[in-house]
């Protein structure tokens, strides 16, 4: 079997990163959810992990999960596993958190810190690693969702400082925790630092062209990379062509595809 690019296929692949719903500032292809999960089936992919883009802006997050989860079972074909959607400048977050604990379907949490303004070094993000690690929820942070160049004049993003993350992890043994489009802001060398760190792993969505996978893979083991697409913001077959074309060999293509991610979703 080869993707649309005549590569071979490594076998069935996992995203760490698609979003439902609707981006707020423009429709996008396949940002209906059918559509979405035709694209992940006609690339072969076996188990998606999906957030929604009303995280971002919805101050009601409890009722972005309730649709996100039952979104998944309608249309998920068994390959949607929702990850919640938390706001932590809201004063209810935690309860966010206790539900999507509770509920069976939900793998984990994700988290937009340079749009919601609270940084790593923040106390709510220290709460929020805990009780990740206590609850057994994958943590998902998101770095950027697009280039600072077309963001909305009134939706402008900051850049997230990475650094205090080393230290927090280090305090939960078993929290796990994926960093989304690191590409555009931490570069290979400091994502290298981080990877000295057990449970910090890295998504390829915004790793651009073959030379910044590479150059990843010159400071980041294999073992935390993961496939990622960012579909519907990107087209799927951007990142499909960026891993091929980088060629990292058989081995190294295997765990970035699929085997790094399941183990990262074990249950502990």
């Amino acid at each position: 079997m080869s993707d649309d690019f005549g590569f071979p296929s490594p076998g069935p692949l996992i995203d760490v990163h698609v979003n439902l719903s609707r981006w707020p500032f423009r429709r996008l292809p396949d940002d209906e959810p059918e559509r979405l999960v035709a694209k992940l089936k006609q690339h072969g992919v076996k188990q998606a992990l999906a957030s929604s883009f009303d995280g971002l802006l919805h101050l009601d997050i409890g009722a972005v999960n309730r649709r996100l989860v039952a979104e998944c079972a309608e249309f998920g074909q068994g390959i949607l596993t929702p990850i919640g959607a938390l706001n932590l400048s809201l004063p209810n977050w935690e309860a966010d958190l206790d539900w999507c604990a509770r509920t069976s379907a939900v793998r984990g949490v994700r988290i937009w810190p340079g749009y919601h303004n609270v940084p790593l070094d923040d106390p709510r993000f220290d709460s929020l690693c805990r009780l990740c690690a206590e609850r057994d929820l994958l943590l998902q942070i998101v770095l950027r969702l697009e280039d600072a160049r077309t963001e909305h004049e009134r939706f402008t993003s900051t850049v997230v400082d990475t650094a205090p993350l080393s230290t927090v992890v280090d305090r939960y043994p078993g929290l796990k925790v994926v960093l989304i489009n690191p590409g555009r802001d931490l570069r290979p060398a400091a994502a290298g630092e981080l990877a000295k760190v057990d449970g910090i792993f890295f998504d390829i969505g915004m790793m651009e062209g073959a030379e910044g996978l590479i150059k990843y893979l010159q400071q980041v083991p294999g073992e935390r990379l993961l496939f990622g697409s960012h579909l519907p913001f990107f087209y799927f077959e951007a990142a499909s062509l960026r891993l091929y074309e980088s060629n990292p060999g058989e081995r190294i293509l295997r765990m970035i595809t699929c085997e790094n991610a399941d183990r990262l979703l074990a249950r502990s």
